[in-house]
């Protein structure tokens, strides 16, 4: 059985050596290219810190290491730099057979090395952070005084879900909930992305920890400025390059907004424009986008107009962008905007959107339009296509001004801002939990709290030791002592009252008590017998230094299948804080002291009964919610009453 504790094997760093070490997490990239052959976006920046990433270490006074860590197992390993590059340069070939390929990335992981990252080292997570199962490991090292920084790239599965499927969209929100609240610090590739993060932090969460921007780099590769020229073995390219075209690079799907430029075109055509120019796609075909696909052939794509091309390499790339008369990138929303950059630095005019970060990375270089706007941009193509003076100047322009931001200085930036991000707050994650509310231990709490506008958080990151791996309900503790500390919004000594959600794992009953307090000195308070079914306990204590709520459960009696009791949730309010903890007595008294799952999670069927003042259990209310009597009011007094609030009487209940 696992723990949430970190496994010392053994320090990279010799004795006396104080110089950081920056680990940068692989795993992302080393999965992609088990089922890929190319590379773009997210692992494309990957790739490059690799590249860089040691000299860049090197001018700031560090080490880089490549790291592959087990995440479930919460182990890290180094792996050769030298296996990764054979690893990265058997891409080149593998379009004709992957063979070397896959052999190349058995070594990778055959060159593991088991390693522990230190205080002061910073452990770095650049590609996608959400793939990931477990986050315990982060934590485990922040306590050891690592400094974790991940590398935002968007936010767009929370800003925008209309572009997700939703069951992405909930999986990323709880992702980058566990990553901000492990994290020392956040680095994002755009201005706008920061921007974004700082906001959703600010309004959505918690948590205030540093945000900084370290924009991508522009640069091509070196192979795509010697292709532009050379002659293509693709006979698709070469009938294109026969005749006028329009140029969009990008993954086709719904955010990227490729009808707005179909419906461009069918609207030159459609007005008698002479010469209207061929349009042509270059990208993967991303989800739900079959639709469009089925109905652009079905219009014959635009009367062979529209060509889509989705296995393009990087030197046929370079020969399409060399010859295009200018370039469309119309997405809704980006993180970045790289097809923007990217066709600036060939060199070639784009017309991009006006929203999110595509200015930023266009600068006075683009031409902007509102993705919506359609008549708009018929009237700037069209009078593009009869002005070449125009579009000529313009593509001068550009050659003349764009400045092309390489890798190395992106990487130069991006080592710099890890290393200057802070040492956090080791003893507790940086959500700051409320009183007054509940807290959910399990993966559900993020949906539930969404569903409800709360603030995203949850307990997961506060599992200080002795506990197994989260769930979705909830967690198991393995051991017989466990303890949880969390930063609250109370002060140092406050009196505390708190609700406690656990069960027992065994078949039979066991005794749980807990003990407040960092050191865990105080003096037992007996949570009495655990059934087999989760029950609210509730204990009084005293809120410890800095704010911190800190709890050590003592469980005396028998080890069961999965641990010894199971942590649901917790409540808490300052003892003489009636008003606060009503409001905990007022949620529990609606969810029937049960922790609701995600609405779109299967319910099993409900046994509705209707509730009255004859209904009420006196003796089962005021024993399981009994801050209810501080009121001066009987349970079915209680009932009245909430319903009054409510608006409305309480009208069921699920058995």
């Amino acid at each position: 059985m696992s723990s949430v504790g970190f496994n010392r094997v053994r320090f990279t760093k010799g004795a006396g050596d104080f110089s950081p070490v920056i680990y940068l997490d692989i795993v992302d990239l080393l999965a992609y290219v088990r089922s890929n052959i190319t590379v773009s976006g997210i692992q494309r920046v990957v790739v490059n810190l690799i590249a860089d990433g040691e000299a860049a270490a090197a001018r700031n006074g560090a080490s880089f290491v490549l790291v592959a860590p087990e995440y479930d197992r919460k182990l890290v390993y180094a792996v050769d730099s030298t296996a990764v590059q054979k690893m990265l340069s058997a891409l080149d070939d593998a379009r004709l057979d992957r063979t070397a390929l896959d052999r190349a990335i058995d070594a990778v992981y055959s060159s593991r090395e088991l390693v522990f990252p230190a205080a002061d080292d910073v452990f770095v997570i650049a590609g996608a952070f959400w793939i990931y199962s477990d986050y315990d490991i982060l934590m485990a090292m922040r306590r050891r005084g690592v400094r974790v920084v991940a590398f935002i790239h968007d936010l767009i599965q929370i800003s925008h879900p209309e572009f997700v499927h939703v069951d992405a969209t909930e999986r990323f929100r709880r992702a980058f909930v566990d990553i901000a609240s492990s994290s020392a610090g956040l680095l994002t590739n755009s201005h706008y992305v920061a921007q974004d993060t700082k906001r959703f932090l600010a309004e959505r969460t918690t948590m205030t920890l540093p945000v900084s921007a370290v924009p991508l780099a522009t640069e091509l590769p070196a192979r795509s400025f010697a292709a532009m020229d050379r002659t293509t073995s693709d006979p698709r390219i070469a009938r294109l390059l026969a005749t006028p075209y329009v140029l969009s690079v990008s993954t086709i799907e719904i955010r990227k907004n490729h009808s707005y430029m179909v419906k461009v075109w069918e609207e030159l055509i459609a007005s008698g424009d002479t010469a209207v120019p061929d349009l042509v796609f270059v990208g993967k075909i991303g989800w739900d986008i079959d639709p469009f696909i089925s109905d652009l052939a079905r219009h014959e794509n635009l009367g062979g107009k529209l060509h889509i091309l989705s296995d393009v390499g990087d030197e046929d790339l370079a020969t399409l962008y060399r010859h295009a008369a200018f370039t469309m990138y119309m997405s809704f929303v980006e993180g970045f905007g790289l097809p923007v950059a990217e066709s600036l630095a060939y060199g070639v005019p784009c017309i991009a959107s006006d929203r999110s970060s595509m200015p930023e990375v266009g600068g006075d270089l683009a031409r902007y339009l509102d993705p919506h706007d359609i008549s708009g941009g018929v009237a700037l193509v069209r009078r593009l296509l009869m002005d070449p003076d125009e579009l000529a100047h313009w593509r001068a322009q550009v050659v003349a001004h764009f400045r092309v931001r390489t890798w190395a200085e992106f990487t130069d930036d991006f080592v710099a801002a890890a290393l200057s991000v802070p040492a956090p707050r080791a003893e507790v994650c940086n959500a700051r939990f409320a009183s007054g509310e509940i807290h959910g231990m399990g993966r559900w709490e993020v949906a539930r709290r969404d569903a409800r506008g709360e603030s995203l958080g949850y307990l997961a990151a506060s599992r200080l030791h002795g506990w197994g791996g989260n769930d979705d309900w909830g967690c198991w503790a393995e051991g017989a002592n466990a303890t949880l500390v969390l930063a609250t919004d109370l002060a140092p000594g406050d009196p505390v009252t708190v609700q406690i959600l656990v069960k027992s794992a065994a078949g039979k009953p066991m005794r749980l008590g807990v003990r407040f307090g960092e050191d865990a000195g105080g003096d037992m308070v007996d949570l009495g017998d655990l059934p087999n079914r989760a029950v609210w306990r509730r204990c009084n204590g005293t809120i410890g230094r800095n704010g911190t709520l800190a709890l050590r459960f003592d469980c005396d009696g028998d080890c069961g299948p999965a641990g010894y009791f199971a942590l649901l949730a917790i409540a808490f309010a300052r003892s003489d804080d009636i008003e606060g903890r009503m409001a905990i007595v007022e949620t529990l008294a609606l969810d029937r002291h049960r922790m609701a799952s995600p609405a779109r999670l299967p319910r099993r069927k409900a046994r509705v009964t209707p509730i009255s003042r004859e209904w009420v259990d006196p003796v089962w209310y005021l024993e399981t919610y009994p801050d209810v009597q501080l009121l001066g009011m009987s349970a079915e007094a209680h009932f009245e009453w909430l319903g009054r609030r409510l608006g409305r009487r309480p009208n069921g209940s699920v058995d």
